[in-house]
């Protein structure tokens, strides 16, 4: 599961760069897949999660002003991105197990 999390996590913190690519058609496909599931998938989670990592992705806040936003550490923060994306995993673990 930790190799998902890390690979959703890398995606969200590249958001705007691979978008950039998408839009000039330079993405792989793959990767284009895997950006369309994660920006899918974060609008279905429920309020905190989906304003986390809403934050993280599409508006690029750094964790430590999100962090502070909310009233907590890094490292809860840390905690409530991972405990989010382990929503996703499941899915996205069968969608893209083999790319």
């Amino acid at each position: 599961m930790e190799k998902y999390i890390n690979e959703i996590k890398e995606l969200m913190e590249k958001y705007l760069y691979i978008k950039l690519q998408i839009e000039n058609d330079i993405a792989p496909n793959s990767i284009a897949q895997k950006m369309e599931f994660i920006e899918k998938s974060i609008k279905l989670l429920d309020g905190e999660s989906h304003a986390i990592l809403t934050s993280i992705c599409f508006k690029d806040y750094k964790k430590a002003e999100i962090a502070k936003k909310l009233g907590i550490t890094r490292q809860a923060l840390y905690r409530k991105i991972n405990n989010s994306i382990k929503k996703l995993i499941p899915v996205y673990k069968e969608l893209f197990a083999k790319t």
